[in-house]
């Protein structure tokens, strides 16, 4: 699910504009955001094919190769 509000990367440290990442609960409270090029970095070097990933997941990175 898209964020709703900005706030810093929970990766790279960097901005992540209202709309542009994913937030996730953490265990002791509070969120946290993601761009969505981290998070399909993260992915993938955990195994995920790509194949497996979001269309804007797959943009991200096509756009952004590492």
């Amino acid at each position: 699910m898209r964020n709703r509000y900005a706030g810093p990367c929970k990766d790279c440290g960097e901005t992540v504009p209202e709309g542009a990442g994913y937030f996730e609960k953490q265990r002791g409270g509070g969120w946290k955001v993601r761009h969505v090029l981290c998070t399909a970095r993260a992915l993938v070097a955990k195994g995920t094919p790509l194949a497996a990933l979001s269309p804007p997941q797959r943009a991200a990175l096509s756009e952004h190769p590492q």
